[in-house]
């Protein structure tokens, strides 16, 4: 871009400040080589992403991050949300803290009804009161209690029609 980093960090404050876009920080707290820095960007408007898997990925932050404004403003807790990666590159999208504990752990996926590995492996090292693998297509909506302990795989429509 031939710009400062500065200077681009600037840039999106002020897009941030005029509620064009979000960041969303890695959660590194109690993990080994995890990433401190990089957070990721997302728009309020998702309709502006052009990659239909980005663009449902996107949805979902927005209505996660919609949720955990709303659930700590009624006193349900202090929730924040965050994305876990490590060095290894093993990346789940969305982690929710309840009073700084992990508390729901979701992988967002367009059509994939196998959870990831990055949400297994991750699983077991955060202990999250809830595993979800949210799928795009109702279709693909099911539960593996026997094969995949503790983790549920859910449509778009069930997992947003949960929340606040």
């Amino acid at each position: 871009l031939s710009t400062s980093f500065d200077s681009i960090k600037r840039w999106i404050d002020l897009l941030e400040a005029l509620y064009f876009c979000y960041r969303i920080k890695p959660y590194s707290r109690n993990l080994k080589n995890s990433l401190r820095k990089e957070p990721k960007l997302f728009l309020y408007d998702w309709s502006l992403v052009t990659n239909p898997g980005a663009r449902f990925e996107n949805m979902v932050a927005g209505h996660l991050l919609k949720s955990c404004h709303a659930w700590t403003d009624c006193a349900m807790g202090e929730f924040e949300l965050f994305y876990v990666r490590d060095k290894q590159k093993r990346e789940v999208d969305f982690l929710v803290t309840k009073n700084d504990h992990p508390f729901a752990l979701i992988e967002v996926k367009s059509g994939q009804t196998t959870p990831t590995s990055a949400l297994l492996y991750f699983q077991k090292m955060l202990q999250p009161k809830f595993c979800i693998q949210v799928v795009k297509d109702e279709k693909s909506e099911r539960s593996s209690p026997l094969r995949y302990p503790g983790v549920q795989i859910m449509s778009a429509r069930s997992f947003l029609g949960s929340l606040v």
